[in-house]
């Protein structure tokens, strides 16, 4: 592991050491460094309404007890930034609600199964003022 920093990694000067540089291959064969920053998480027992805003990239809710509404994010977002949601209920499937500015383009209801990590992520649509999501999976 050692060898693989050293080769590998290069810290970026910050005060949070909140970014990596990550040596990667671009697609001309070239050698390049790759800046990441750490996600931002939010954890969370269990709540009743979960509002995200933008200083989150990752809201965990660890025990959910209650049904959950994921309601509107607030802040000033930009136009395809994502926020993604982490659930686990505490052992008993939950019913997931959104906020009027969230929108479901499917079908599918939005539900927890008992102890299973549950995925939902959101994307920001700015022609329409809306969060659409793009992603739901439960962990199998």
């Amino acid at each position: 592991m050692d060898i693989f920093r050293k080769l590998f990694l290069k810290p970026v000067p910050s005060t949070d050491d909140e970014l990596t540089q990550v040596l990667v291959r671009g697609s001309d064969g070239e050698i390049k460094y790759k800046l990441f920053r750490k996600p931002i998480v939010q954890t969370i027992v269990s709540a009743s309404t979960v509002t995200g805003t933008t200083a989150q990239d990752l809201i965990e809710v660890t025990a959910l007890a209650v049904g959950m509404e994921i309601s509107n994010p607030t802040g000033a977002f930009t136009n395809g930034q994502l926020l993604e949601y982490k659930i686990k209920d505490n052992g008993t499937p939950r019913i997931l609600t959104l906020g009027s500015n969230v929108r479901n383009f499917t079908t599918f209801g939005l539900i927890t199964t008992a102890s299973k990590w549950t995925r939902l992520v959101v994307e920001y649509n700015g022609t329409d003022t809306k969060w659409d999501i793009i992603g739901f999976n439960t962990q199998p």
